[in-house]
């Protein structure tokens, strides 16, 4: 293969060293590298296509244009013959041909691209970019803490649709009565494992908001982009580190907002967004981890307790908690699988009703 030659194989330790101190190396530069390595003007038409295939490889992960089709959602690269492509509930294994240090330079490149560290020393790293023209997020692992001699790469893109509620398993009655809680500006919590579509079923109840009302989004990744005006949009970005989500949930009530909705509710931020449900404020949501709709209300006190500067009893805390959280939804494989009214607490054990599913088969929600 022409990426044995000699002149190849310096090239690419070239871009090596260019990355190693932060540097990108465009096609210009490369082939200009290229006709030095061989003292002359003139490089033979396969040796520019290699090039040209380095560079893109390289510097815009041109390998995985074919696999970025409509419905895809997430890309695991294990190693160029270990690739897992997933579309919802469905996966796909590829391999992709390509050389395995192009592969690890790609990589190397979209970090310093981004602006991120991740090397030896800072072995995990996971940052917001833009992947042939689609939002997502990257994760990477650095070969020197896996079991195999590649750095592993995770890929998931932002959903660009905002799907509708049937499309969540849910039935036409079923969508009204959500519809009309968030109508009634009721607080609403959306639990679910990694990958359950949490986020995706928050951006299509955030598309059911009256539009003369004023939201107020808060995230750490742009993910609830929503086309509608009347709309305030706070990131706390990665590599800023003046303020947090929780200095935004204060700072967002003093902008007036109608509604406030949090991407996802797991560190400090949870008792800013609780303590403004308790103060009067309503039509408030946002997302979180949890194994089921109860948990999800036991996982907020957690972190409420852990996180809150106030020498709070733990039942104090779980009555702020389920006081001021009307509904929680839960999700399993991007199906609602639970929807729990939450009416309080007694010796710490949340007090509740199944909506859905409900045993009353008379019930407007089964």
């Amino acid at each position: 293969m022409l990426y044995e030659s000699k002149v190849l194989k310096t090239l690419l330790k070239k871009i090596e060293i260019s990355l190693d101190n932060s540097n990108i190396i465009n096609l210009e530069s490369a082939i200009d590298i290229c006709k030095d390595i061989n003292g002359i003007n003139y490089l033979s038409p396969d040796i520019l296509s290699s090039i040209e295939n380095i560079v893109a490889d390289i510097m815009n992960l041109q390998y995985l244009s074919s696999y970025i089709q409509e419905g895809l959602q997430e890309i695991i690269i294990h190693s160029p013959e270990d690739i897992t492509l997933l579309y919802g509930t469905e996966s796909k294994k590829e391999k992709i041909n390509i050389d395995k240090q192009i592969y690890r330079l790609s990589l190397e490149a979209l970090a310093v691209r981004s602006k991120i560290k991740w090397n030896y020393n800072e072995p995990f790293s996971s940052f917001p970019t833009i992947i042939h023209g689609r939002e997502a997020r990257v994760t990477f692992v650095h070969s020197s803490v896996t079991n195999s001699s590649f750095p592993i790469c995770c890929i998931r893109f932002h959903s660009q649709n905002i799907l509708s509620f049937q499309e969540f398993g849910l039935t036409a009655i079923q969508e009204s009565w959500i519809v009309e809680q968030i109508k009634t500006k009721k607080n609403i919590l959306i639990s679910g494992a990694t990958k359950s579509g949490k986020t995706t079923l928050l951006k299509s109840i955030l598309n059911t908001i009256p539009k003369q009302e004023h939201l107020i989004t808060l995230e750490d990744t742009a993910e609830l982009e929503l086309n509608r005006q009347n709309t305030t949009s706070l990131i706390n970005r990665d590599d800023d580190k003046r303020y947090d989500l929780k200095q935004l949930c204060k700072h967002a009530l003093r902008l007036s907002p109608d509604r406030m909705a949090l991407g996802e509710m797991r560190s400090n931020e949870a008792v800013s967004f609780i303590l403004a449900m308790n103060t009067g404020h309503k039509g408030l949501m946002s997302t979180l981890h949890a194994n089921n709709a109860v948990d999800a209300i036991e996982r907020v006190a957690l972190l409420f307790h852990f996180y809150s500067e106030y020498a709070l009893e733990t039942d104090v805390v779980m009555s702020i908690i389920c006081r001021n959280i009307d509904y929680v939804i839960h999700l399993e494989q991007q199906r609602v699988t639970e929807i729990i009214q939450v009416f309080g607490q007694e010796k710490n054990k949340v007090i509740f009703e199944n909506i859905y599913p409900k045993q009353n088969k008379e019930s407007l929600i089964i």
